[in-house]
């Protein structure tokens, strides 16, 4: 289609540009992290590769038309954008995002487009034949009723997560019915959410409970015969075998930490780190740092608070934990996240972080197990330390691992006894009173 020939948007501002056309733009921002590389297909002239550029970390916005491509760099240049045919081209990389607003119609057969483009997750939009019938327009081949579009979509090896609508012309992205469908889907049977939905994680931290994990692994003949995958938090990727590692924290602040301490534990961490062969999920990816730690992968943030409705993940184990929930695995079981620290205010204090998640993660119906020897959730303390107040009694659990049974006691604590356990001068975690001796 040429640039001005009555189908495309062509406005050197926004205040020009249809409403609805701006809000699915706006609707993708929402869905798109800081560090995604992203391929605007169909593109126009611009204004949403633009608007996306914002925060993505690269926008390609491509166009088969090179007067709409060379408007789009007059006008919004803040992309790159390159003249090419989606039905016959190969892109400079992978990215993480597609993004196929109002393009699909346009094409006689967009199953092989579909299939080929070279994302994690597609953002894309038809027109609704429910509510807004095709009748011979001059440059659609077709509209999709909610369900054809679904079809099309599957077939072409997308997991549809969710279908929006727009309702109107002037209308935001929302669940209302109407002349848009919207959808956001992600490649099927591939990538950590779709091969772990349903499985057994373990989560490996460096804590003294990380070696109930070596011992249960050592007699089932590997971690093998006791979960479908391992993450290890930080160093642990170095003393356990594990699928995934998980560091947080900005690999470039680290850089900095290990070249002023040489022998540190962070400097070895690193010198493992660019080697280690699985994937390791942090916070910051970029090209320069891809040449030191080729597995680096993005933890993507938005995508997981969008999903848990909650930003509050204040060390790594939380990050481990709230991502296994936006995975939907069906267990998790977590080691050596035991936070025993003498002095908290020295080290890392997120092991109310995770409790929360964990708690999350039990609401969504995962199951949570936790080691016997952690002080995570007080599981090594006696059930009557875990439930306050019951000082009267005896407390006990049936078979099923939730019925209490209540004994009355002959007699209540000394208060001696309840002096001592209601003095915060001592520390709250049981391994820190166990080593200290407080």
């Amino acid at each position: 289609m040429p640039l001005n020939d009555g189908e495309r948007q062509v406005s050197p501002t926004l205040d020009g540009i249809r409403q609805d056309h701006i809000a699915r733009y706006q609707w993708a921002d929402q869905h798109i992290d800081q560090q995604a590389r992203v391929i605007d297909l169909g593109c126009g002239i611009g204004y949403g590769s633009n608007l996306l550029a914002r925060n993505a970390r690269r926008v390609l916005g491509v166009d088969r038309d090179p007067e709409t491509v060379a408007y789009a760099k007059q006008h919004y240049g803040g992309a790159e954008y390159v003249a090419a045919d989606v039905t016959n081209s190969s892109y400079d990389g992978d990215f993480d995002v597609a993004v196929a607003f109002e393009m699909i119609e346009h094409l006689a057969d967009p199953l092989p487009v579909l299939k080929a483009i070279p994302a994690k997750t597609l953002l894309c939009s038809v027109p609704n034949e429910t509510h807004f019938p095709f009748q011979n327009y001059r440059f659609h081949h077709r509209h999709y009723t909610e369900q054809e579009f679904h079809d099309l979509l599957t077939e072409a090896g997308w997991q549809v997560l969710e279908m929006k609508h727009q309702a109107g012309p002037e209308s935001p992205v929302s669940d209302e019915p109407g002349r848009t469908l919207v959808a956001r889907c992600e490649r099927a049977a591939s990538g950590p959410g779709a091969v772990l939905e349903g499985k057994h994680l373990a989560i490996c931290a460096l804590g003294p409970s990380l070696n109930t994990f070596v011992d249960i692994t050592k007699v089932l003949g590997g971690a093998v015969g006791y979960c479908d995958e391992v993450w290890a938090i930080n160093a642990a990727a170095g003393s356990v075998v594990s699928n995934r590692m998980v560091h947080m924290d900005d690999l470039r602040v680290q850089e900095a930490r290990a070249a002023a301490r040489p022998q540190s534990n962070i400097a070895h961490m690193l010198r493992f780190m660019q080697t280690y062969p699985g994937p390791i999920i942090t916070s910051h990816v970029d090209d320069d740092l891809l040449t030191r730690y080729p597995t680096l992968t993005a933890f993507p943030l938005q995508d997981v608070v969008n999903d848990l409705n909650l930003p509050y993940f204040n060390n790594t184990a939380a990050h481990a934990v709230a991502l296994a929930i936006h995975y939907k695995v069906k267990r998790i079981s977590l080691f050596g996240a035991d936070y025993s620290y003498e002095h908290s205010h020295y080290a890392e204090r997120g092991r109310g972080c995770v409790e929360y998640w964990l708690g999350a993660a039990s609401q969504r119906g995962i199951k949570v197990t936790l080691p016997s020897s952690t002080a995570m959730m007080d599981a090594l303390e006696p059930l009557q330390n875990k439930i306050y107040g019951y000082d009267g009694y005896d407390l006990s659990l049936e078979e099923d691992g939730k019925t209490i049974r209540l004994e009355p006691r002959a007699e209540l604590p000394s208060v001696e006894e309840i002096e001592r356990r209601y003095d915060h001068t001592r520390p709250t975690n049981e391994l820190v009173r166990r080593e200290t001796g407080k």
